[in-house]
C-alpha cells in the first residue's frame, strides 16, 4: 500500500487554521474566495496532477484552493484540464470546468467593475466548447458551466439561452445563483423576465433573496410580463406564506403590483387570481414594515377594482381562508401572519379572522354593485408615533 505523505494534510491543516482564525476575529467568517486563496498556498511546489486530486474534496474551500493553484499555473495546465473533464468522478469534472473558467475569464478585482473580455477566436472556441459540456448530466457540472458563462460578463444570444436554461435547472443552487447573477449584468428585458419566471416556477430550496430578485425582474418588465402572472399567482397561493423573513415580502409586493397593472375582466376570471389577492390580504404579517404595508395596500386596491362578477370568488376565498384558520394551531397562524404591531389587543388568529370578515364585506359590496357610500374600509396597522425630542 502506498504510504500516506504529510504533504496531503497541508490543505486540511490550512482549513483548520483558517477556521481558528475565523473564531479569533469575533464571530465573522472570511469569504470562500479568501479561504480558497489561503489554501492555494498549500499547493506550492505540487505537480498539477497531484493538485487535481483535490478537485473532488468534500470541502469547497479546499476545492477553491486547488482550482486557484491550477489556474495560477496558466494554460500549460489546459491539456490536463481537458483530460479531467472526461473523468468518471463528477466533482473532478466540475472542478475542471472551474479551472477552465479561471483560465478564460478575467479576474474580478475587489472594488472594480468586472471587465468584459474581448471576443477573440480563442474565447469563441472556449464558449462553443462549454456549450457542449452543458450536456453533462451531473448538476455540479452544470452549475460550473453556468459559472463559466456568468464569469464572462458577456451578453449574447448563447449566454441568454444558457441563463434561462440554468434558471429552470433541477438544482436549486443553480437556479438561485442564476437569479442573483443577472442582477447588474443582463440588460435584455425578455431574458430578465424569463429568468424571473423560471425561478418562481421552482422556488423550492432557493434563497429568499434570489426569489425576491426573480419577482423584481417580472415587475421591471411589467409591459411584457402579463404571461408571467399565472406563475406569480401560483407562487402566492401555494408557496409565499410558507417562508417569512428578510426579502419574503417582495413576491407579494411585486407580484400584486404586476396583477394590479394588468387587471381587467379577462384577468379577473383567470384561475387563482382573485384567491391570490384575498389570500395575500389575510396571510401577510400585520406589520408596519414598508414592504408588507405596500403589498397590503395593493391587495386592497385590486379588491376595489374588482367587478360585481367577482363577488362569488371573493366569498369563496374568504371561506377557504377561514377553513385554514380553523385547521391551524395558534403557533402555525403566528408563524404565517404574526401581529408585529398591536391590532387592538387581538391575537394573530383574531386579527386574521377580522381580515376574513372584511373579505366577506367586500363580496357583499361587489354584489350590491359597488355603492360608493358603503364601501368597506380596511384598517391598516398604525405605527406608534415617536415621542417628540425635547428641545435643549
Amino acid at each position: 500500500m502506498r504510504s500516506f505523505s504529510i504533504k496531503y494534510l497541508a490543505p486540511v491543516l490550512l482549513l483548520i487554521l483558517a477556521g481558528s482564525r475565523m473564531v479569533s476575529v469575533a464571530d465573522f467568517a472570511h469569504s470562500m474566495a479568501y479561504i480558497g486563496r489561503v489554501n492555494r498556498e498549500a499547493f506550492k511546489g505540487e505537480k498539477p496532477e497531484e493538485i487535481a486530486r483535490y478537485l473532488a474534496h468534500y470541502n469547497g474551500s479546499v476545492v477553491g484552493g486547488a482550482v486557484g493553484a491550477l489556474v495560477a499555473g496558466g494554460k500549460e495546465n489546459l491539456p490536463l484540464v481537458m483530460k479531467l473533464m472526461k473523468d468518471t468522478n463528477p466533482w473532478i469534472r466540475a472542478g475542471a470546468v472551474q479551472v477552465y473558467t479561471g483560465l478564460h475569464t478575467p479576474p474580478k478585482l475587489p472594488g472594480k467593475k468586472r471587465s468584459i473580455p474581448e471576443m477573440t477566436p480563442e474565447l469563441q472556441q472556449a464558449m462553443d466548447f462549454m456549450e457542449a459540456v452543458r450536456s453533462d448530466p451531473h448538476p455540479e457540472v452544470q452549475r460550473a458551466v453556468g459559472q463559466f458563462f456568468t464569469g464572462l460578463g458577456i451578453e449574447n444570444d448563447l449566454v441568454k439561452e444558457i441563463l434561462i436554461a440554468q434558471a429552470s435547472s433541477p438544482d436549486p443552487k443553480v437556479r438561485g445563483e442564476t437569479s442573483e447573477a443577472i442582477r447588474h449584468w443582463i440588460k435584455d428585458p425578455r431574458t430578465r423576465m424569463q429568468v424571473g419566471m423560471e425561478v418562481l416556477k421552482r422556488p423550492e430550496d432557493v434563497s429568499p433573496h434570489a426569489i425576491a430578485l426573480a419577482a423584481i425582474y417580472l415587475l421591471e418588465q411589467k409591459d411584457i410580463a402579463r404571461p408571467a402572472i399565472p406563475t406569480v399567482v401560483r407562487y402566492i397561493n401555494e408557496k409565499a406564506h410558507t417562508i417569512r423573513g428578510f426579502f419574503t415580502n417582495a413576491p407579494y409586493q411585486k407580484g400584486l403590483k404586476l396583477i394590479d397593472y394588468h387587471y381587467d375582466a379577462e384577468l379577473e376570471k383567470s384561475h387563482g387570481v382573485v384567491l391570490a389577492v384575498c389570500r395575500s390580504l389575510v396571510r401577510i404579517p400585520y406589520s408596519t414594515y414598508g414592504g408588507w404595508m405596500d403589498a397590503r395596500r395593493t391587495a386592497v386596491q385590486i379588491l376595489e377594482k374588482m367587478s360585481p362578477a367577482a363577488a362569488l370568488l371573493v366569498h369563496g376565498a374568504a371561506v377557504e381562508e377561514q377553513q385554514w384558520l380553523d385547521a391551524s394551531t395558534d403557533d402555525e397562524i403566528n408563524a404565517v401572519t404574526p401581529c408585529e404591531i398591536s391590532d387592538g389587543g387581538r391575537t394573530p388568529r383574531e386579527s386574521a379572522a377580522a381580515r376574513v370578515k372584511y373579505l366577506h364585506e367586500m363580496g357583499e359590496w361587489l354584489e350590491a354593485g359597488k355603492p360608493a357610500a358603503s364601501k368597506p374600509e380596511f384598517i391598516h396597522p398604525a405605527a406608534k408615533k415617536k415621542a417628540a425630542k425635547k428641545k435643549r
